[in-house]
């Protein structure tokens, strides 16, 4: 689509945009643009998408407070500003999109049951879990988009002081350089912080700084902090990347939760009291049959294959 056209289709939405019809002139666009371009991440045209709403709202409340003389004058500037607020705003996406449509995306995949340990161009070295995705611009290796689990240990750049960005569906982790825990699943993330210092940009616009031992869990869907606590024991949450999974005061629903997204399994409970039992220990995850034996010595339970998911109840003993 030339820019030309892309103009036309922006003025028709402006000239209605506080109707459904000129909202949907536009989401109909953005649709077309969505399909054509499909080296850009999800992240990324949410973001350009959200860009567009915001700068078009913004110009349109400026030039309100500007013009409180004539109702007619005002109506004419406010969608004059638009227009062209609008217009520049989608030759710099155009650009944006160029750009990175040039860049090679390198990609980094595990599979169920699988780790892998990286080391990106810039030195910084990522532990990726089970079934997880890592992702960067080949020009850019100190930003990058994760799907799933890894553990961070950013290296600095004393000379440049240059960032490393982490996004997730839920946010973005600025980094100096330090070593932390990112998990992004079950619509939300979790960041547990080894060492030094970091930032995270909320999908709600706040900021939240962590120190060693914080955790955070946030939520973009829900726009919520969902958990928050300032002393975890971090090789609790880092445990997987050395083959083991560390129970320290652990439920029988986290724990089995873990071995689930590690091997792409399911499990049933016979009763729900079962996941509250608590216990400490460690469990291999190496190997499904030793995870799940694990499972059933430390928690005194019987996990038992039905079809597509695996039932545990309550261990009665020799019988």
């Amino acid at each position: 689509m030339s820019l030309k056209e892309l103009e036309s289709r922006i003025r028709k939405f402006l000239s209605g945009h506080n109707s459904p019809q000129g909202r949907k002139l536009f989401d109909q666009w953005y649709d077309s643009f969505d399909n054509q371009n499909a080296s850009l991440s999800h992240d990324q045209k949410h973001q350009i998408k959200k860009r567009m709403y915001q700068n078009i709202q913004s110009q349109m409340e400026a030039s309100k407070t500007r013009n409180k003389g004539s109702q007619a004058l005002r109506r004419r500037l406010i969608t004059a500003t638009k227009v062209a607020a609008s217009i520049a705003l989608i030759v710099s996406v155009l650009w944006g999109v160029q750009r990175w449509s040039a860049q090679e995306m390198l990609i980094h995949q595990t599979a169920f049951g699988e780790t892998k340990q990286l080391q990106l161009p810039d030195g910084t070295i990522v532990n990726l879990n089970a079934n997880s995705s890592l992702r960067y611009a080949g020009n850019n290796p100190r930003e990058v988009w994760l799907e799933g689990e890894g553990f961070f240990e950013v290296r600095k750049k004393p000379r440049t002081k240059a960032v490393f960005l982490v996004h997730t569906q839920d946010l973005v982790i600025e980094v100096l350089g330090t070593a932390f825990n990112v998990n992004s699943r079950h619509e939300k993330t979790e960041v547990v912080l080894e060492e030094g210092s970091i930032k995270l940009n909320l999908e709600d616009g706040k900021e939240e700084m962590m120190e060693p031992g914080d955790l955070i869990a946030y939520s973009g869907k829900e726009a919520r902090i969902l958990e928050r606590d300032t002393a975890v024991s971090t090789e609790v949450h880092s445990s997987w990347k050395n083959g083991t999974i560390l129970l320290d005061l652990t439920t029988l629903d986290e724990a089995t939760q873990k071995v689930a997204d590690h091997y792409g399994v399911a499990f049933k409970f016979g009763t729900n009291s079962l996941k509250e039992k608590v216990m400490n220990g460690g469990v291999p995850m190496d190997n499904l049959g030793v995870s799940l034996q694990m499972l059933e010595i430390t928690f005194s339970i019987q996990i038992d294959q039905k079809g597509s998911y695996y039932l545990i109840t309550q261990d009665e003993g020799p019988q």
